[in-house]
């Protein structure tokens, strides 16, 4: 082989050899996913946004919170693109400037996202400080899920400040009958709640279905899943609750069976979102 074809070799692969690695490296999949939380159009609720990223750090997550929702979208920026946040103190308790002041849904909008974090233990905005206990379930502000393409998103409720049972109720009650944000999805009509015990940790919830609701679940002609999942998410934010038990008034076991999610046995939270700090 003479020297000049050895070298159009040499080239040719190495070509292909950083080809490869860049297309590996666009092809990469994610280090994590981070929760941002935005505004909705009427400034009235939060919805939780998830987003893609290389590492679930602070400054990555305040620059996805800048960068604003999709454009056109049901969601309006928690910040102004030109603010200038400051991050200080500990990385479990950060202390957080905004130039210039945010107003209180961007704060909140801002807190919410941070305190999402693994390991923050406390956000200070303009102030006021935000733990996780002060967005704990049961304390005046919930976060209820709803499904947009099959994937449950939380959006955060003003609910009675109670604990326990009569949170989750408060909390399903709350799907069941309030327009979600413009853009998410509520269940289909005729499902009331019944009851909602705890056993252990699992929350059996049992609901009455209208006639023609029961007969469409019981044949497999409506995908329900989205819905399961978004009840499973919302009752999985309560403490000590890890798995949900679903009982329809009126469908034997038999129906139950013919259903595409095995509404027979208590579900849990899928991973990785099922562990959280």
């Amino acid at each position: 082989m003479n020297l000049r074809r050895w070298l159009t070799l040499s080239l040719i692969l190495a070509v292909l050899v950083v080809g490869l690695g860049l297309r590996l490296l666009v092809n990469r999949p994610p280090g994590a996913v981070l929760t941002i939380y935005y505004p909705d159009r009427e400034g009235r609720r939060l919805v939780g946004v998830a987003r893609a990223v290389k590492a679930a750090t602070a400054e990555t997550a305040v620059a996805e919170l800048l960068a604003g929702p999709a454009p056109g979208g049901p969601l309006a920026a928690a910040l102004p693109a030109s603010s200038r946040v400051v991050l200080s103190g500990p990385a479990t308790d950060l202390v957080v400037a905004v130039t210039p002041s945010a107003a209180p849904p961007g704060e909140e909008a801002l807190a919410r996202t941070l305190l999402g974090l693994t390991g923050m233990q406390s956000v200070t905005v303009s102030g006021r400080r935000w733990t996780a206990a002060d967005v704990a379930p049961g304390t005046g502000q919930t976060l209820v899920y709803y499904p947009y393409r099959g994937v449950p998103v939380p959006v955060i409720r003003s609910l009675p400040a109670t604990q326990g049972v009569q949170g989750m109720q408060a909390a399903v009650a709350d799907f069941l009958t309030d327009a979600p944000p413009q853009g998410l999805y509520g269940p289909p009509p005729g499902i009331s709640l019944v009851d909602l015990t705890v056993k252990g940790d699992a929350a059996h919830v049992r609901f009455a279905l209208a006639p023609d609701l029961a007969r469409t679940l019981a044949a497999g002609g409506w995908n329900f899943s989205p819905y399961y999942m978004s009840v499973i998410y919302t009752l999985t934010e309560f403490p000590g609750i890890h798995r949900v038990q679903f009982e329809f008034t009126g469908l034997s076991a038999a129906a139950l069976q013919q259903c595409r999610t095995p509404l027979s046995i208590p579900l849990s939270r899928p991973e990785p979102e099922k562990g959280r700090s």
